[in-house]
């Protein structure tokens, strides 16, 4: 059942000009608890009045208590963009709900995971994939995370996902799709996973981006032999 909080911006981090990680912590009755790949509601005011809902999936895994992280990009003229980059600063606050959402991961797992996100599409299944490490179920199974950017300045946890790659069977592959000074993969998300995956035998996929990316990707696994129960997502 969501719960009313007070959201206190206790840390931001600016990644990029249009990307920005806020630590909140969630003020209510009682703790937030919630799935990985589950979203809190920002309940916001128009400048004119008004309530203006945004949804954002929480990025910090379930054990990651207090503050929890949301990653915010930036679109110029948005009413919480307007919020988020020129009004709330560290020590301020704004009304949420939570958790919301019903993209989680399904049991049983399969040997084989893999996440696929474009931009801040990733914050859902970082919280995943922290989550199955904390638990030791990373550490039983395949774990993939293509991660598709525009600009290579936007690259969202790089350093984790190394660690995380040096230290367990994990495969982490990021594709620029506009970059101007790379020598990574280049192009979109989707031809990377028909590039490197082989087979749909015992593997489940989770994906977080927009709709043509969704949409092309379906279009990939289809090719490959998945079935429709094999692929969940969140647009």
């Amino acid at each position: 059942m969501p719960e009313a909080y007070t959201a206190v911006a206790t840390k931001i981090l600016e990644v990029s000009p249009t990307v920005r990680r806020f630590f909140l912590h969630l003020d209510g009755a009682k703790p937030l608890e919630f799935k990985p790949g589950q979203f809190i509601m920002a309940d916001l005011t128009k400048p004119g009045g008004g309530k203006h809902m945004r949804s954002y999936s929480v990025a910090s895994p379930p054990h990651e208590k207090d503050p929890v992280e949301l990653i915010i990009k930036y679109l110029d003229g948005g009413i919480a963009s307007e919020f988020f980059w020129k009004s709330l600063k560290e020590g301020g606050s704004f009304p949420s709900r939570g958790p919301f959402g019903a993209f989680t991961m399904k049991e049983p797992l399969p040997g084989e995971l893999l996440f696929v996100a474009t931009g801040t599409g990733v914050a859902p299944l970082r919280s995943m994939i922290h989550h199955l490490y904390h638990t030791g179920e990373g550490q039983k199974r395949k774990l993939w995370l293509f991660l598709g950017i525009r600009y290579e300045t936007e690259i969202l946890y790089d350093d984790e996902w190394k660690e995380l790659a040096a230290k367990y069977n994990f495969t982490y592959i990021t594709t620029i799709s506009r970059p101007k000074n790379w020598n990574g993969e280049v192009g979109y998300v989707q031809e990377k996973v028909k590039k490197y995956i082989e087979g749909a035998e015992d593997k489940q996929v989770y994906t977080c981006g927009g709709n043509e990316m969704v949409k092309a990707l379906k279009g990939v696994l289809d090719e490959k032999g998945f079935k429709k129960e094999q692929l969940h997502y969140e647009i």
